[in-house]
C-alpha cells in the first residue's frame, strides 16, 4: 500500500511532467503563463481560438491530477485591450502589463526555488515595505586565513589580498566566487558592473617577487594577444586589462570551463579516447608553435592549465604564464611543476623551449592512462621514475648536469647507475654522516617498492648490479635507522603494472564497446601514439621533437602517406633501458584515418 509520501512523490513527478508540457505549449503557441494551484508551475492562455484549446486541455489534466485550475479572467482581458491598442501612449501600459505577467508568473513558482534563490522577492511580495539591502548581508571570505594583518588589514599572513562575495575590486568588478588559489595569488570569477560581462581575475600576492613575475606574464599575454595571436586563433588565453588595486596586481582575463585535470576526473579517469587527445594535442601543438617563434618558454605546462573553451565544444586554451621566460632570460632552476618537470631541469642543466615538449608528453601520457606517468613525490622519486621508463641519460648528458653525481653513481667511464634511495638519502639528506663501518644496511628501504641498496638502473646493462660492496658511504646503527626512515619518504608508490612506455600504452585496457575492426584501429592508434610520445620523451632535449615537427607526426595529421618514399617502418626505442632493441611497426601505411571529432567524448561531462 502506497503511503502518503509516496503519493506525494507522484503528485509532484506529475507536475514536473505538466510543466514540461505546458513549457512546450508555451513555445509553441507563444502563450503566456497562467496557474495550476498547488505549486504546478507554468501554464498557458495563447490569443485566439488556440489559447482557448491549451485553456480547456489544461483544465481537463488539472481535474484528472486532483489540481483546481483558476483562469484569470482580468489577464485575457488586459491581453485583448493590448493586442487593440496602438500608438505610444500605450507602452508604458505594456511595461505594466509585462510586470504584472513576470508577478503571476513569479507566484507560480516552485516553492523550494521561491524559498531560497527567491527568498527577498517573496518578502517584498508579501509585504510591500519590505526592505533589503545587499550591503547589511554578512561578508563571506573567499580567502583563508581571513584574519587581516597587513596592508592595513586587507591583507591575510600570506600577502593574499582577503576577497569577499560581492566586494568591488578595480572599481567595477564584484566578486562572486573563488576559482582557484596557486603560489602567484587568487582567481575569482567576477562581473563587469557596467556589462554583465562575466570575467576571471587573477589577484597576484603583494610580494616584490610575485609582482615583478606576474608583470611577465601580463608583458607576454600582450605580446600574444596583440601580436602573435590577434585573432584569437591559437589557443592562448585572452587578458581584457591588468590593474593595481590596493598594492596587488589584477589580471582580468576570458571566463573558461573546467582545466583537463577535471575532465580525466571527471572520466573517473579512465583516461580518454585517442581521438579526443589528438584534438586536443593538435590545438596545444598549434600554440607551442606559436611560442616557439615568439621564443618563450611557458614553463609550467600541465592538465591544470589547458583550460575548456566550453563544456560542450573539445576546445582548449593555454593558461598561466606566471612562470613564463624568453629562451634568453632563463635564470630560474625552479621550474615547472615536478610531475611535468622535464630532466635537464631536474639536473640543473642549461634549458630551453624543449623542457614544455616534456611536459606535453607527460600530459598526453596522462591523458591517456587517466594517471599522471610520473608522480614523483619528491624530486629523487622523480628521477627514479624517469630512469625506470626511459633509461639512464647518456654519459654526454650527465657531462652537462651540475648535480649528475647527487642521483646517479658513476661505475665506470662511460657508465652510470641511479644511486639508491639509501645511497641518496646518506650522500643528501644526512650532513655529517659517521665513518664507523656498517656493511649491513637495512635491506627493507620501502615495503611498497621492496627496494634495497643493491637495486640500481645502470646506463650500460639492464641487470641489477649489486652495490652493495661499492658503497663508500657507511653509517652507525642510529643513523642507518634515520636514514632509512628518510627513504620511506623519498620513493611512492608505482601504481603501474609496468614500468616502461611500450607495455603500458599497448596493455591499456580497451573499451568493452569497441567492435572487432574499433579494435584493430584503435591498436594501430596506440602504436602511433606510442611514437609519439617516446619522440617527446627523450632524455636528451637535443632529440625532442619541437613543435613543428610533433604537430607533423602522423598521431597528430591522422594520415600516413602511401608512397614509395616513405619508410615501411619506423622504430620505437626501448625506454625500459638503453639497450638495442626496438619495438617496430610494420608497414604504417596501412594505418587508417580516424575522425578527429572529439565532441562525442566530451558527452559524459554534461550527464
Amino acid at each position: 500500500m502506497m503511503g502518503p509520501k509516496y503519493e506525494y512523490r507522484m503528485d509532484m513527478r506529475q507536475q514536473q511532467k505538466e510543466r514540461r508540457g505546458i513549457g512546450r505549449m508555451e513555445e509553441e503557441f507563444g502563450g503566456v503563463g497562467m496557474g495550476i494551484i498547488g505549486g504546478c508551475s507554468g501554464g498557458c492562455s495563447g490569443g485566439g481560438n488556440g489559447g482557448m484549446e491549451i485553456e480547456d486541455r489544461l483544465k481537463k489534466e488539472a481535474a484528472n491530477t486532483g489540481f483546481e485550475y483558476h483562469v484569470k479572467e482580468n489577464k485575457r482581458k488586459r491581453t485583448t485591450e493590448a493586442d487593440e491598442s496602438s500608438g505610444t501612449g500605450n507602452d508604458k501600459q505594456r511595461r505594466e502589463m509585462q510586470e504584472q505577467e513576470q508577478r503571476e508568473v513569479y507566484n507560480n513558482e516552485n516553492p523550494t526555488k521561491r524559498l531560497t534563490m527567491g527568498l527577498v522577492r517573496m518578502y517584498q511580495q508579501v509585504n510591500e515595505q519590505f526592505s533589503y539591502r545587499q550591503e547589511m548581508r554578512p561578508r563571506r571570505a573567499l580567502t583563508k586565513p581571513s584574519d587581516g594583518v597587513q596592508n592595513d588589514g586587507y591583507d591575510n599572513e600570506d600577502s593574499d589580498y582577503i576577497l569577499y562575495v560581492d566586494d568591488i575590486i578595480g572599481e567595477k568588478y564584484r566578486i562572486l566566487e573563488s576559482l582557484g588559489s596557486g603560489t602567484f595569488g587568487q582567481v575569482v570569477k567576477c562581473e563587469d558592473l557596467d556589462t554583465g560581462d562575466m570575467y576571471a581575475v587573477k589577484v597576484v600576492k603583494n610580494e616584490k617577487a610575485y609582482y615583478l613575475q606576474s608583470m611577465v606574464e601580463v608583458q607576454v599575454l600582450n605580446m600574444l594577444n596583440n601580436e602573435y595571436d590577434c585573432f584569437d586563433q591559437h589557443h592562448f588565453l585572452v587578458m581584457r586589462e591588468h590593474f593595481m588595486f590596493r598594492n596587488h596586481l589584477c589580471i582580468v582575463s576570458e571566463l573558461m570551463s573546467i582545466n583537463l585535470y577535471e575532465l580525466t576526473k571527471q572520466n573517473n579517469y579512465r583516461g580518454l579516447s585517442t581521438n579526443l587527445i589528438r584534438v586536443f594535442t593538435r590545438q596545444i601543438l598549434d600554440g607551442l608553435c606559436v611560442l616557439k617563434q615568439a621564443k618563450i618558454i611557458h614553463a609550467d605546462l600541465k592538465p591544470e592549465n589547458i583550460l575548456l573553451r566550453h563544456l560542450q565544444l573539445p576546445s582548449v586554451k593555454i593558461i598561466d604564464f606566471g612562470s613564463a621566460c624568453f629562451e634568453d632570460k632563463t635564470k630560474y632552476s625552479y621550474i615547472q611543476s615536478r610531475f611535468y618537470r622535464a630532466p635537464e631541469v631536474l639536473l640543473e642543466m642549461e634549458y630551453g623551449a624543449a623542457i614544455d615538449m616534456w611536459s606535453l608528453g607527460c600530459i598526453v601520457a596522462e591523458l591517456f592512462l587517466g594517471l599522471p606517468l610520473l608522480p614523483g613525490t619528491s624530486e629523487y622519486d622523480q628521477i627514479r621514475r624517469i630512469t625506470m621508463f626511459f633509461g639512464v641519460p647518456s654519459t654526454s648528458v650527465l657531462a652537462l648536469s651540475r648535480k649528475a653525481t647527487v642521483y646517479y653513481k658513476r661505475i665506470s667511464f662511460d657508465s652510470w647507475r641511479l644511486k639508491t634511495p639509501f645511497e641518496y638519502s646518506a650522500s643528501n639528506l644526512n650532513p655529517n654522516p659517521n665513518p664507523n663501518p656498517n656493511p649491513n644496511p637495512n635491506p627493507s628501504l620501502n615495503p611498497n617498492l621492496n627496494l634495497d641498496p643493491s637495486f640500481s638502473f645502470s646506463s650500460s646493462s639492464t641487470t641489477t648490479t649489486n652495490t652493495t660492496n661499492t658503497t663508500n658511504t657507511n653509517t652507525t646503527n642510529n643513523t642507518t635507522n634515520n636514514t632509512t626512515n628518510n627513504t620511506s619518504s623519498l620513493v611512492g608508490t608505482d601504481h603501474f603494472a609496468f614500468s616502461n612506455l611500450p607495455d603500458l600504452i599497448l596493455n591499456h585496457p580497451f573499451k568493452d564497446s569497441l567492435l572487432p575492426h574499433e579494435l584493430e584501429i584503435e591498436s594501430r592508434s596506440r602504436l602511433v601514439l606510442l611514437d609519439f610520445l617516446t619522440r617527446l620523451l627523450q632524455l636528451d632535449p637535443s632529440k625532442r621533437m619541437d613543435p613543428f615537427e610533433a604537430i607533423s607526426h602522423p598521431f597528430i595529421t591522422n594520415y600516413y602517406p602511401h608512397s614509395t618514399d616513405t619508410p615501411t617502418q619506423f622504430s620505437i626505442p626501448n625506454s625500459n633501458s638503453n639497450s638495442n632493441s626496438n619495438t617496430t611497426i610494420s608497414n604504417p601505411s596501412s594505418i587508417l584515418s580516424i575522425s578527429s571529432d572529439g565532441k562525442s567524448d566530451l558527452s559524459f561531462i554534461t550527464q
